[in-house]
């Protein structure tokens, strides 16, 4: 395809966001314009402009502000722009950069934390600051701050404090699928030794502590926050093997779980604010909580599977059996609103028919299975 109209179409997508008169149709406007990238875009890219196509669907549901889908269009932008440029410094430059073109989209909807706002614009940085390291320890910073390893996690529950609004959601679960694709276009590949002995160890507690806080999660927000940390865990386990592909298919199938919780219990949280319906909100919900923790029929159980075979044996179970915390917590929390699953006559046909889709694409990639490694 050619690459200055491909660069010039989420930003001008973006500009057509920002008008008034087609802001009330963003989240459709950037839906559909990340479905034709997607079609144009190669390799990964185009995987994770596909993943972002439903995104906005979500982002639809739950009835965020048409600013995040213009901030968010404007960090794919960089993104792709990124993926065009193919030498460093500029694409390590651009790619930091996106990350915090993508970071406003939170404070449209929940108060400004100024620490862990902080904090996420040094580690946003660290793409382009690592460039004088060794490939080792470049590897090692990245992967283990901006996916949200321990100890990098508290910037995750930082942004999801006041609840997993659609911001916060597409950070933590979006674009860990881009840091993992960029990192196999700049073709950077963990090596043995130190680094490597260390995200192994920050992936097995990443797991087992995400885990068990999910399980212990008082509000939606935490059990959002410590459900990406274990997923995180995981992430690093199978991007430590050198099974970078594999980390970044997992990615996306898990991201489209942890994208159904948090918006499922965004819009739940307005359903109840507002009086209106939360019938479909709370369908939608339980929906992410069963895909967290890896139920059949569900994308996470996909995703499971595929650690199960990228993985060694015990690493494998430990992240099957980290699914059980998100479903323990999940259920806890989801027991005062399980009424709010009567059938309701006074639904939206526009978030009706997303939820629908939403279940026949949870549905198809439940029965996707991945061989183990060649």
């Amino acid at each position: 395809m050619k690459e200055l109209p491909a660069l010039l179409i989420p930003f001008g997508t973006a500009l057509a966001i920002y008008f008034p008169p087609l802001r009330r149709f963003g989240f459709w406007i950037a839906s559909a314009v990340s479905l034709i990238m997607a079609f144009l875009a190669k390799g990964e890219l185009r995987w994770i402009w596909g993943f972002f196509a439903y995104a906005f669907l979500l982002g639809k549901f739950a009835k965020a502000s048409p600013f995040a889908a213009f901030w968010a269009m404007l960090s794919l932008g960089a993104v792709h722009a990124s993926w065009l440029s193919a030498q460093e410094p500029f694409s390590a430059l651009l790619l930091s950069f996106s990350l915090l073109l993508a970071l406003p989209a939170i404070w449209e909807e929940q108060k400004l934390d100024l620490p862990g706002a902080s904090v996420f614009l040094l580690l946003a940085a660290g793409p382009f600051l690592t460039l004088g390291l060794s490939t080792e320890w470049r590897l090692a910073i990245i992967l283990a701050s901006l996916l949200g390893a321990l100890p990098f996690h508290l910037w995750v529950r930082s942004i999801m404090r006041d609840g997993p609004s659609f911001g916060a959601t597409l950070l933590a679960a979006g674009f860990r699928a881009v840091i993992l694709g960029w990192l196999l276009k700049e073709g950077l590949r963990p090596a043995s030794g130190l680094p490597q002995e260390i995200l192994h160890w920050l992936g097995v507690l990443s797991v087992i502590w995400g885990a068990f806080r999910a399980a212990i999660a008082e509000d939606w927000g935490e059990l959002s926050a410590y459900a990406a940390t274990a997923e995180a865990g995981a992430l690093l386990l199978l991007a430590i093997e050198g099974r970078l592909e594999a980390a970044f298919v997992y990615s996306l199938l898990a991201g489209l779980g942890l994208l159904a919780l948090g918006v499922g219990a965004w819009s739940l949280k307005l359903s109840l604010e507002e009086s209106y319906p939360a019938t479909i909100a709370a369908s939608l919900l339980l929906a992410g909580i069963l895909a967290v923790a890896g139920l059949p029929l569900t994308p996470g159980f996909s995703a499971q599977i595929l650690a199960l075979n990228y993985l060694a044996k015990w690493e494998g179970l430990l992240v099957i059996l980290s699914g059980f915390g998100a479903i323990a917590g999940g259920a806890r929390l989801f027991r005062p609103y399980a009424l709010a699953l009567r059938s309701d006559p006074n639904y939206e046909t526009g978030q009706a028919l997303i939820l629908l889709f939403t279940l026949v694409l949870f549905f198809v990639l439940g029965f996707t299975s991945y061989g183990g490694p060649s």
